[in-house]
């Protein structure tokens, strides 16, 4: 089975450039636009117990609810140009709660937003 690696790397002032990695064997790539002023759906399926990491990024502010739209199971602010990140080695609770088969990026805003992400997954 193929091994998937997810490198994620910043520069944070005096500590120098700071990396993750995150390795599976399941990668889905997450590439959308949010319409101005709309809720964008996007399939996708997470299974919370093989989720490695999880990273998504958008040129606009969004509001991200999971599985459905108008009762969400999660609802997470993703700000304009600051990643959405998260990995199982970070020692803090992921944040997707419950299995995930819908994504809704709410775009309140007057322009098309670009949401691009990766999630990683080892199922078993």
């Amino acid at each position: 089975m193929a091994s998937i690696v997810h490198n994620f790397s910043v520069v944070a002032g005096s500590l120098g450039p700071v990396s993750f990695t995150s390795t599976g064997t399941l990668g889905i790539n997450i590439g959308t636009v949010a319409g101005a002023s709309a809720t964008t759906e996007y399939d996708i399926s997470i299974d919370v117990s093989q989720l490695n990491s999880i990273f998504l990024y958008s040129d606009g502010d969004l509001t991200l609810k999971t599985n459905s739209s108008s009762v969400p199971d999660q609802t997470i602010t993703i700000k304009s140009g600051v990643p959405f990140f998260w990995t199982k080695d970070m020692g803090i609770t992921n944040p997707l709660t419950t299995d995930v088969t819908k994504f809704y990026f709410v775009n309140a805003g007057a322009v098309d937003v670009n949401v691009n992400g990766l999630v990683n997954l080892t199922p078993v």
